[in-house]
């Protein structure tokens, strides 16, 4: 009844434990579709080799170019032979009664499309944080949340009903990163989608929140270049959908949380990604051009390399001109 989808690119190592976590599962109603994107041959060979475990594990081979997760998922869902959808990491587990509570949870609820549940989050070992990666909000702060760049949820806590996934457009095939608060925000201001907050249920799996490996240290530069492509694609879908006022002040927050948070250590590195941040925030009409020139400003001292920048640099005067988020 469930088909469980895992994007992989070398990381076979971790993928094990995921697929244990799966095979766990005290209901025997999924399938698990493992959609490779051009790892080595040495990983894809391993991960073939996981077929051997149990029939229900099926994995495929992206025949186009390396495209991320998001066309992997994609690929995915239109393999799946089941009515429900889940998402998992290759770094991500499922707690053993996962799938049985949330296929309840959905097939006494015709008219749900989505189901979102508590994830525990875990550094080495699962249950050694005994924190949530969710936040508690009422239904009508969901999308400012996520346009403040403070996620709500992750792409596992939700399971689809798969009509409704394929009807609002899958993940964003541009995005690499970014594209599962995307897809959220998008379902959420979706007025034929049925949501559900289920967070008065156990929390059913895991998330990894301190794994660091090579495939997550070196893509800074496309971490950061999809976070503003995200903010490209979030503002044109709030004005398609007349929500840009509505929604305006949680799009600033967002961006200044960004740009305090994450964009400003990094400027000096990659200067050509903030033109093309400032290009964005002039593209539409949710900052007055002040605060783009504001902004502008604050970019030039964080790359420029003179005496007096340094001081100002050193003095936080960039953080002090953004608001707190």
């Amino acid at each position: 009844m469930v088909s469980i989808i895992i994007p992989h690119f070398n990381r076979s190592v971790l993928l094990r434990e995921t697929i244990q976590s799966v095979l766990n599962q005290t209901v025997d109603e999924w399938e698990l579709i493992i959609v490779d994107d051009g790892s080595s041959q040495s990983e894809l060979d391993k991960v073939k080799a996981f077929k051997t475990l149990d029939k229900r594990i099926r994995v495929f081979e992206r025949q186009l170019k390396h495209k991320g997760p998001s066309a992997c998922r994609n690929e995915g869902a239109q393999r799946a032979n089941f009515p429900y959808l889940i998402f998992l990491d290759s770094d991500d587990l499922l707690k053993p009664f996962c799938v049985q509570q949330r296929l309840l949870f959905m097939q006494v609820r015709p008219d749900t499309d989505m189901a979102v549940f508590l994830e525990e989050n875990f550094s080495q070992v699962p249950g050694d944080l005994g924190t949530f990666f969710n936040l508690k909000l009422p239904p009508e702060k969901l999308i400012g949340s996520f346009l403040q760049n403070k996620n709500p949820w992750q792409t596992m806590a939700a399971i689809w009903r798969k009509s409704c996934f394929i009807r609002i457009g899958g993940f964003n095939l541009e995005l690499f990163y970014m594209e599962d608060p995307e897809l959220h925000v998008r379902a959420l201001l979706d007025a034929e989608t049925k949501i559900e907050i289920c967070y008065h249920l156990p929390a059913d799996c895991y998330y990894r929140a301190n794994y660091n490996d090579d495939t997550k240290k070196l893509f800074y530069y496309n971490s950061i270049y999809h976070r503003i492509l995200f903010y490209d694609i979030i503002a044109t879908e709030l004005a398609s959908r007349n929500f840009l006022l509505k929604y305006q002040q949680d799009y600033k927050k967002g961006i200044y949380r960004f740009i305090r948070q994450f964009v400003y250590a990094r400027i000096i590195d990659y200067p050509e990604l903030f033109k093309r941040f400032l290009n964005m925030l002039s593209s539409h009409s949710i900052f007055n051009p002040f605060e783009v020139r504001k902004i502008k400003w604050l970019i030039e001292i964080g790359t420029s390399q003179s005496h007096v920048a340094r001081i100002l640099r050193l003095k936080g005067l960039c953080y002090h001109l953004f608001p707190a988020v």
